[in-house]
């Protein structure tokens, strides 16, 4: 069973789109609201997906192991996961679940199976998960590939901070010390 899954903070605006367009490649979609103070969880809702809510924001790594882990427990065999805010366009998910009829993927738009997620459940809440992600997979020897997608940046900044990037490189070297 295939899963897209979804985490959104604060992005009411853009999620509907982002959603319907998810739906034109996949039924199974779970949405994590992480603690927006917007309407991202009604417009959710509307769209007819399934929507889990964090009371409080808890960071997009919690997010998207909440969804991600739900929808395990609903018997997922691949995973595609997107980011909410529009950047990434969701036509390009069924290219995702194709590849990993041949392996794995790890790319910035992220698809995994089941059994990738059970070896690289990343520990991390912030942004760092996604680099979690890749020394997990290394660490485990999984395949992937990387699939070159168009990225699309709207008008306001979203994402990572040079503050981010300085945790990220800090925990990227506790983890070659410490593993």
């Amino acid at each position: 069973m295939d899963y897209i899954v979804i985490p959104a903070y604060n992005e009411g605006k853009k999620l509907g789109e982002v959603i319907r367009k998810a739906q034109e490649c996949g039924e199974n979609i779970v949405v994590v609201d992480d603690g927006s103070s917007d309407d991202t969880f009604q417009q959710a809702k509307q769209c007819g997906v399934t929507v889990l809510k964090h009371l409080v924001n808890m960071g997009k790594g919690a997010a998207l192991k909440t969804g991600c882990d739900f929808a395990y427990k609903q018997g997922a065999e691949r995973y595609v996961v997107l980011d909410s805010d529009g950047q990434h366009d969701p036509k390009e998910i069924p290219r995702f679940f194709k590849e990993l009829e041949k392996q794995d993927s790890q790319s910035g738009y992220r698809a995994f199976t089941r059994k990738a997620y059970e070896q690289i459940r990343w520990e991390a809440t912030d942004y760092y998960m996604e680099t979690e992600m890749i020394i997990k997979a290394g660490r485990k020897k999984l395949l992937y590939t990387q699939i070159p997608i168009e990225t699309i940046y709207g008008d306001k900044y979203k994402g990572t901070t040079v503050l981010d990037g300085v945790k990220i490189v800090v925990k990227m070297l506790g983890s070659k010390v410490l593993k």
